[in-house]
């Protein structure tokens, strides 16, 4: 039998719209196992905010975070970690380029700890739950 690598996605993929899983896919992907396939979680979403559904799946494999931007394995301390963000310079000309919009607000993150240019009131705890770090204030002046 040829083992695949299943990765799979959560927002809009994995996750119903209650963000929990459903009971057919946790058996699906558990018979994958069960048959001698590797299942990752490949996800936009910082691991704090996928560990639960890590943990859910019993997975022990790496998992891809951020868009594949950190790639890391939460169980093997000798797995190469693999942490790409976006260079500075480039976020600094992404945040300059908006600087005259409407926008709301602007989040950024990196790794753990997380960036907002405007109090983020109504969607703080979403985006701070277990950070390690929050700041606010202008992302072009606090990112330098």
């Amino acid at each position: 039998m040829t083992r695949h690598l299943i990765a799979v996605d959560l927002d809009g993929t994995l996750l119903k719209d209650d963000k929990t899983i459903s009971v057919a896919n946790i058996a699906a992907l558990q018979r994958a196992r069960a048959n001698g396939h590797e299942v990752v979680i490949a996800t936009g979403r910082p691991f704090r905010h996928a560990r639960k559904y890590y943990e859910q799946l019993g997975l022990t494999t790496p998992i891809v975070n951020f868009n594949g931007g950190l790639v890391h394995h939460p169980q093997n301390v000798h797995f190469e970690v693999q942490h790409h963000p976006i260079p500075l310079k480039t976020v600094q000309h992404i945040l300059e380029s908006v600087a005259e919009t409407k926008t709301q607000n602007i989040v950024c993150e990196v790794t753990d700890h997380v960036y907002f240019q405007y109090d983020p009131v109504g969607i703080y705890e979403f985006y701070t739950d277990h950070a390690l770090s929050v700041t606010t204030g202008d992302l072009r002046k606090v990112l330098l």
